[in-house]
């Protein structure tokens, strides 16, 4: 049942891969997983839906929306998200919601349940719109419980960034963007009550009540390399602050974006330029992806065996080369 209940725009999303942005992702997943004692291993899966969210499944995959890269401000409120989602698994809070459902005799709609026990981020308002209100029997204690559940998510993710000693800034900022984009202001106090998530205002308490070390250790190359992969996600989906982008990441983002119109000379003049300054091996892959699409196939596979020799494990460029 579970799968599902990611419904709306990511039931017929389709899926992304990138094995830049999936070691990415899996590093932030190391740092967190340093600093607790979870030791299963963890599944990520990145689809392509404009809106930022993520979600976990009871096999233990957090699912990544590509908004969710494109509209995070930096990389610790992008882990700050996978911590959250982590503290989900940890406290086995799909399996408990499993539990909870079974016992819920008077919900009768899938529509209904849908609304309520997806572990997303935030509702969308035609989520929460969708709940039945004339059913007065709907468990308001289950919802509540769904509510503590997302505040113990909230803390776990608040104190793995402060074991991280990084600042919660971003995730503030990241949270005024999906109040936002959400237009969550437009729903009255009483429709608030049935979303499974905490109001902003209570998770920005949370974020300052547990947070308040001053020696922080934000990592400037880790916050470039996503920079590129913002970019990179930006230009492919069409979405995203690009007013934002400066240095390379534009000069990135204006790469892909010329490709896309089908300029491939000033393409690759912009990308041979990155090249040329930055010693990052997805630029060579991206250039290899450029060639393949304009129809170079015996230079793209030139460039994607320069890329496998030095990540082997790159499953994507092997099916380049061999296909």
């Amino acid at each position: 049942v579970f799968i599902f209940l990611f419904f709306s725009k990511n039931l017929y999303a389709s899926q992304i891969y990138d094995f830049q942005t999936e070691k990415f992702i899996e590093k932030l997943n190391l740092s967190i997983l340093s600093v607790n004692s979870f030791d299963k291993d963890i599944k990520f899966k990145i689809i392509k839906d404009d809106f930022p969210n993520a979600y976990v499944t009871e096999d233990s995959t957090i699912y990544l929306s590509s908004g969710l890269l494109v509209y995070s401000p930096d990389y610790v409120s992008l882990l700050g998200v996978l911590a959250h989602e982590i503290g989900h698994i940890e406290k086995y809070h799909v399996a408990k919601r499993k539990r909870e459902i079974k016992n819920l005799k008077d919900i009768n709609s899938f529509g209904n349940l849908a609304a309520i026990v997806g572990s997303m981020i935030i509702r969308e308002p035609n989520l929460i719109n969708a709940l039945v209100f004339n059913q007065t029997t709907i468990n308001n204690m289950y919802i509540s419980f769904s509510q503590q559940q997302e505040i113990e998510a909230d803390f776990y993710a608040v104190e793995t960034i402060n074991n991280l000693n990084l600042p919660t800034d971003s995730i503030k900022e990241f949270l005024v963007l999906l109040e936002n984009k959400t237009k969550f202001d437009l729903l009255d106090d009483e429709l608030k009550k049935f979303s499974t998530h905490p109001l902003f205002e209570d998770r920005q308490k949370i974020l300052d009540f547990k947070n308040n070390k001053k020696n922080y250790k934000y990592n400037n190359k880790i916050q470039k390399n996503f920079e590129f992969i913002k970019a990179k996600f930006m230009a492919y989906t069409d979405s995203g602050f690009v007013e934002k982008l400066e240095g390379d990441p534009k000069i990135y983002y204006d790469s892909i974006q010329f490709s896309k119109s089908g300029n491939l000379k000033d393409s690759l003049k912009k990308l041979n330029l990155l090249i040329s300054n930055n010693n990052n091996l997805f630029l060579i892959e991206t250039k290899a992806d450029i060639l393949l699409s304009f129809g170079y196939n015996k230079e793209a596979i030139n460039f994607y065996k320069q890329v496998l020799k030095i990540q082997p494990q790159n499953n994507y460029v092997k099916y380049n080369i061999f296909t």
